[in-house]
């Protein structure tokens, strides 16, 4: 990586810096043989939110303190969509909302980003009573099993609702839950 910023691939920037000669598909190519490509997969997600890609991403990204004469701190990359210019975003899991009585009397519905995927069978909610004393862990395939009564829960990527059934004797009112999707856990949100 050259001082002097992250490396640039976009076709606006290749066609300026090495000429219109080339046709799209040409670009592109010489775009892919230089820039990395990451495949969306957990450990490269998790290394853009919290790990080494996150490192070089920020702004106090320093290769070498001690060095004399001294680098600018910043950012060693910055990490685009395919298209070479949309920055690529990673959501952290965050519950934004807890509510009960929602679709029905006694359902807990949690809203917020990242919670889970309908099929990924990744999301575990655990569900803590207002007085510390007991609490409900909760996987997926239990969320959205179909329960005696018909009662089906829901997992989303912005949406969760558990049946009261499986929460009885908690007493939803004031608990808190806190999401897991993948390794990630959310923050711990009090149920209104």
């Amino acid at each position: 990586m050259p001082v002097g910023g992250p490396l640039n691939v976009s076709t606006a920037t290749l066609v300026a810096t090495v000429g219109d000669g080339g046709t799209t598909a040409q670009v592109s190519a010489l775009a892919d043989s230089i820039a990395p490509h990451f495949v969306d997969t957990d450990v490269a997600i998790k290394s853009f939110q919290v790990g080494m890609i996150s490192g070089f991403r920020s702004a106090s990204y320093n290769p070498d303190p001690n060095r004399i004469p001294a680098i600018a701190s910043g950012a060693a990359v910055s990490v685009v969509q395919d298209d070479g210019t949309t920055p690529f975003v990673a959501p952290l899991t965050v519950i934004t909302g807890a509510a009960s009585g929602a679709p029905n009397a006694g359902d807990l519905t949690i809203t917020g980003t990242n919670l889970g995927d309908s099929e990924v069978q990744a999301t575990v909610v655990k569900v803590i009573s207002a007085d510390g004393a007991t609490s409900v862990k909760l996987y997926q395939a239990k969320i959205q099993a179909t329960l005696s009564g018909g009662t089906q829960g829901v997992v989303s990527a912005t949406s969760i609702v558990i049946p009261a059934s499986l929460l009885s004797g908690l007493g939803v009112a004031n608990s808190k839950v806190i999401v897991q999707y993948t390794s990630f856990a959310s923050n711990l949100f009090t149920v209104t």
